[in-house]
């Protein structure tokens, strides 16, 4: 049964409207910090493991961005080139070609819990390759309560439910990306209903 659940995720039309549900705090979020980058001409922005195109609306204003995203699934591709008038490649992130033009911002939402740590390794390096020298990577992702409370117990249960199988405490995430960038600034948030604590989130902010 939860396997037959979870396996709707994979129609881009359900994967989206359950993001559109849940996910508005963390678009804004993203927002805001995007608002704050300035450039004399549109930033280049990589967006790996974009799913059908979850977080492509944040850049459709092509005076500010120019905008690639990634994905290995084809239907997720698909369904976003179909919805939005923007780039959208089906690719391996890890296998990126290393004579594209470097991008200004590399976006990483809500992908490192689906990854393995060693793979992990392997996208966080993609993505600091793919950066210009001055540019920012962007990683968003929910974390793991390091103790087992009464009031973190739906926490708990959403993870155990997720398609993701590799939520990491906070600390282990925040390890393996300073083990490849340097974190400038972190952001904490959470998504709750009725003040209940779903999910607990961070958004780092990295450099090379």
């Amino acid at each position: 049964m939860r396997g037959n659940i979870l396996n709707l995720f994979d129609r881009p039309t359900v994967y989206e409207a359950f993001h559109l549900m849940v996910s508005g705090v963390k678009i804004r979020h993203l927002k805001q910090h995007l608002s704050t980058l300035e450039s004399s001409r549109p930033l280049r922005v990589l967006d790996m493991g974009c799913g059908p195109g979850t977080n492509a609306a944040l850049f459709i204003d092509r005076r500010r961005f120019e905008y690639l995203g990634i994905d290995t699934n084809p239907t997720y591709i698909e369904h976003a080139e179909k919805r939005y008038a923007l780039a959208f490649k089906c690719a391996d992130a890890t296998r990126l070609d290393s004579s594209l033009e470097k991008f200004d911002v590399v976006l990483i939402n809500s992908v490192m819990h689906h990854i393995t740590p060693e793979l992990s390794k392997k996208f966080l390096r993609a993505a600091r390759d793919a950066l210009r020298a001055n540019g920012v990577c962007l990683v968003l992702d929910m974390v793991e309560p390091v103790d087992r409370k009464l009031n973190n117990f739906i926490q708990r249960a959403l993870i155990r439910l997720d398609r993701g199988q590799y939520c990491r405490t906070f600390n282990d995430l925040k390890n393996e990306i300073e083990n490849i960038f340097k974190i400038k600034d972190l952001q904490s948030f959470s998504i709750r209903f009725f003040g209940l604590m779903l999910w607990d989130l961070r958004l780092f902010v990295a450099r090379i």
